[in-house]
């Protein structure tokens, strides 16, 4: 199953992780619409088999016809909690392995593809599902398929409506996103058709068309549902959003457009093996899953094109164990903030430079000359393995401290709210719950938290806030104020560089046997950068 972005308290990193992961899967799909019930793709359940249909419109739209294999995965919708900050939503859709449900079929003359369902037991039968992806399977070779995510389909009328708003509350981003320029956002009657003026952020336009307010530094984007709920993405301003569809929103545009040229060259760089530029003749012999962090000592200074990593205190030892060898050091310029960032232009327009050196026999560092460009944040690879993280900028330290800020926000495992509960636990219990996670209370939704410490705040019932702040200055936090929104800055804080980072923690290069060095940092490593310097 698609990995879904669920940014509940603890899912931050987490979700950026998959997000990742995601998103690498769609490189096959980039330029692809993913389509639904209203743009021509339906399904219907009877016992086993699912009957999916495609409108002529539907096929083209998603490159198929007739003999082409699609591909299903299946899950059960989660009720959706009436309290934002719980972690309902986030148990998604993909479920455990055992709650798999998927099948492949063909596509018919008439448009229709019957799949056979299968599930992850050990007679195979399938299980319940309300939703399923749909994917276009391309085979490769005779043993190998890649597939492409083309479409979501309801199976049960309990999933109609999820479904309805996973399809109209992206348009509501991409809306916010073109809205916005160098100068502002536009008035509504730039933006073209289908988008009515709205004389309040709070106003509900009429159907079928997407309501739009500004005042030229803050804005508002709102539709209704097919089941006439109200959907709403408002920008409060610093970099804080208020919405109720967080997740169905596509908050970083995975399923966005890339452009034809561009989407050919990463599925030819997906298929071809790549050469690492300081390949050495044996494998690495850093070995854990976890890079180095400046709270295990690493630390960076970029001056011009010149890069240096030093390799101190705890990571010393690591150093010594790659003297010698060929690295390359690459250096990452931090991504402009942006309310609702875009992983597929950050991506494509990212800036950087990298270098490669060898490991000297003395000494505590590697020094490289950047070529491409230069950046703010760096790591060090050996064999495409990541070894280690830092700063190399004040911008990048401090970018760095944000990590790690954003780390210690996700480490808590305190639910706010019991299972199927109406209501949030008090800020005494969530305190109590969470002392050894170092939560403190706050004394209301936007109070103060100390450097280094997750800050809650619950009035026992519908409102509830969580924060930590970064020795950067930077507040992060999640708050529901009991009005059906959740006000967050966390999309903005999360960035392609976020995940790129957060995705060399647990890179699945590593080993836990062999010889050589594994003293990787633990995962919560970053924490301890929150004190560094």
């Amino acid at each position: 199953m698609r990995a879904r972005p669920a940014f509940m308290i603890r899912s931050t990193l987490l979700t950026a992780s998959t997000t990742l992961i995601a998103a690498a899967a769609l490189v096959p799909s980039a330029g692809a619409k993913i389509l639904g019930p209203s743009t021509g793709v339906s399904a219907v359940r009877t016992g086993s088999t699912v009957d999916v249909r495609f409108t002529p419109a539907a096929l083209a739209t998603s490159r198929l016809k007739a003999g082409r294999t699609v591909g299903l995965d299946c899950s059960v919708e989660r009720p959706r909690s009436p309290l934002q900050l719980v972690d309902a939503d986030s148990q998604d859709a993909s479920g455990s392995d055992s709650d798999r449900t998927w099948g492949d079929g063909t596509v018919g003359a008439d448009g229709v593809a019957h799949v056979k369902l299968l599930g992850n037991t050990p007679d195979n039968v399938p299980g319940a599902a309300d939703t399923c992806d749909v994917e276009r399977v391309h085979h490769v070779d005779a043993h190998n398929t890649d597939s492409t995510f083309v479409a979501e389909v309801p199976l049960t009328p309990a999933a109609v409506t999820r479904v309805d708003e996973a399809e109209r509350a992206p348009a509501l981003r991409r809306l916010l996103q073109r809205a916005h320029t160098a100068t502002g956002y536009q008035p509504a009657a730039t933006l073209g058709a289908g988008v009515v003026a709205m004389d309040a952020p709070d106003a509900t336009p009429p159907a079928g068309l997407i309501g739009y307010w500004t005042d030229g530094t803050h804005a508002a984007a709102a539709t209704l549902s097919a089941a006439g709920r109200r959907l709403v993405i408002q920008d409060l301003g610093g970099y804080v959003l208020a919405t109720n569809v967080l997740n169905e929103m596509d908050p970083y545009g995975e399923t966005d457009d890339i452009p034809a040229d561009v989407a050919a060259r990463l599925r030819s760089d997906v298929r071809t093996e790549p050469k690492s530029p300081d390949a050495d003749r044996t494998r690495s012999p850093f070995r854990s899953n976890t890079p180095l962090a400046p709270a295990d000592g690493i630390r960076a200074t970029v001056s011009g094109r010149r890069a240096t990593v030093r390799f101190t205190g705890r990571a010393a030892r690591t150093l010594r164990a790659l003297r010698g060898r060929r690295v390359t050091i690459g250096c990452s310029a931090i991504p402009a903030p942006s309310l609702l960032p875009s992983f597929v232009d950050q991506a494509l327009h990212a800036e950087g430079g990298a270098g490669v050196g060898r490991v000297p026999a003395h000494g505590d560092a590697v020094t490289v000359t950047l070529k491409g460009g230069t950046g703010d944040v760096c790591s060090v690879i050996d064999d495409f393995h990541a070894v280690a993280f830092a700063g190399g900028t004040a911008a990048g330290k401090a970018w760095m401290q944000d990590l790690a800020a954003l780390t210690v926000f996700n480490s808590g495992a305190v639910d706010f709210a019991a299972p199927g509960g109406q209501a949030y636990r008090t800020t005494g219990q969530l305190v109590a719950a969470g002392r050894k996670l170092g939560y403190v209370a706050m004394s209301g939704p936007d109070g103060a938290v100390p450097v280094g410490r997750v800050g809650v705040w619950s009035d026992g019932a519908r409102q509830a806030a969580m924060a930590v702040v970064s020795p950067s200055g930077h507040r992060m936090m999640a708050v529901d104020d009991g009005h059906g929104l959740y006000r967050t800055n966390l999309v903005s804080t999360i960035s392609f560089l976020t995940l790129y980072v957060s995705f060399g923690q647990d890179d699945g290069t590593s080993s836990s046997s062999g010889s050589g060095d594994s003293s990787g940092s633990s995962s919560g490593s970053f924490s301890g950068e929150l004190d560094s310097k």
